[in-house]
């Protein structure tokens, strides 16, 4: 027994809250950019800061229920700690924000904000006084052996899809370090091209001196290509393997390789227009 209610209770909770997260971001986005986006920050139909955020909730604010105002204040209170130590954590452990708020009045270094803050106040607030009796409900009328398994299940599924979503936000980490990479080397190719070109025009006619920086020119030529087709591959791979990421977190900002993201969304974007396009001539 954790708070008074079984530990089982609590681990439904979380799976089915996750679940209403990760619906209520679909729908928002969905309203917002008339597109169908798989929001969660994992693969699967769930938000787990969702979940969490609602235990929290419930674990610290059952006493004061009865209490609209004070259970709206203490809501706000702790919806906002919970979604800036989140997004600190994030940031600190993927070095990337995966929201952004800066565009918002009075945000708090672009992880909160007044205004989601009282909006996610007042969704807590409805949670806990009229839909968490109906989930309660629902989990207390489901055999406790299906309970078990169910959530035994989900559970270990949401522990993998972490993992996966884990490794592959290193994968990105390194895709977006390489074509920064690449990005530097090609514009310190075209840098010394320039720079020869300008040295073979002040030479004018002294032969032997041109022919050197003739064959100079062309080998930097042949490495630039060579670098441009890693570099178009590498942007190829990373818009079919990051897909989702790409489409679901629109103001993600790497803090470490934000150049090469920047590419990276801005081909994906160009790539999208162009499928649009194709399919409405279709």
């Amino acid at each position: 027994m954790i708070f008074g209610e079984n530990l089982g209770f609590w681990i439904a909770y979380f799976i089915i809250y996750s679940f209403l997260g990760w619906l209520l971001e679909v729908i928002h986005a969905y309203i917002e950019r008339r597109e169908w986006v798989n929001r969660g920050f994992i693969k699967g139909p769930f938000c787990p800061i969702y979940g969490f955020g609602v235990l929290l909730l419930l674990a610290m604010l059952s006493p004061i229920q009865e209490n609209g105002f004070v259970l709206f204040l203490g809501a706000v209170i702790l919806i906002t700690l919970l979604e800036f130590v989140t997004g600190l954590v994030l940031e600190t452990l993927f070095g990337a924000k995966w929201w952004e708020y800066q565009d918002e009045k009075y945000h708090i270094k672009g992880y909160v904000c007044p205004k989601y803050s009282l909006l996610f106040g007042a969704g807590a607030l409805f949670t806990i006084k009229w839909v968490h009796p109906l989930v309660v409900s629902g989990v207390e009328g489901i055999p406790p052996i299906y309970l078990q398994a169910g959530t035994l299940m989900i559970l270990t599924y949401l522990v993998v899809d972490f993992i996966q979503t884990v490794l592959e936000i290193i994968g990105l980490n390194r895709l977006l370090r390489d074509l920064q990479q690449k990005m530097e080397e090609l514009q310190q190719l075209e840098i010394r091209e320039t720079l020869l070109k300008e040295r073979k025009e002040k030479l004018g006619k002294m032969e032997k001196q041109v022919e050197e920086i003739e064959v100079r020119m062309n080998m930097i030529k042949e490495h630039f290509k060579e670098l441009r087709i890693e570099y178009e591959a590498m942007l190829r791979a990373g818009m079919g393997r990051y897909r989702r990421i790409l489409k679901a977190f629109p103001k993600f900002r790497s803090k470490r390789f934000q150049k090469g993201y920047k590419k990276l969304k801005e081909r994906f974007r160009s790539f999208r227009n162009g499928e649009q396009k194709s399919g409405n001539n279709k």
